[in-house]
């Protein structure tokens, strides 16, 4: 599901959001790939909840993220899909080129 206030809040009192800022250029390369994916395998317009699934993926394996997440102790899964959810929300205008 797409970004609410309430994780919002949960991603900023773990200071993700300073996690996005401070690696902002590598998430918003993962976010276009999976951008990317998601609209070579869905009709039309792909929405953010077409999209953080496939990210979320991505940021598992991701080395950066990891220690992100060990750093803020926030290692359950559920900051995965928060904090691909954040991204998504971030980046949506260079992602769509605007057109949402």
């Amino acid at each position: 599901m797409a970004l609410t206030s309430a994780d919002e809040n949960h991603l900023s009192e773990k200071s993700f959001f300073v996690l996005f800022e401070k690696k902002k250029a590598i998430w918003l390369k993962m976010a276009k790939e999976a951008y990317a994916y998601t609209k070579s395998t869905v009709p039309g317009q792909p929405k953010r909840d077409d999209v953080a699934p496939h990210l979320e993926l991505a940021l598992q394996t991701r080395k950066e993220f990891a220690v992100g997440k060990d750093e803020r102790r926030s290692t359950a899964r559920l900051w995965d899909r928060r904090f691909a959810d954040l991204i998504v929300d971030r980046t949506w205008a260079e992602l769509t080129g605007g057109n949402q």
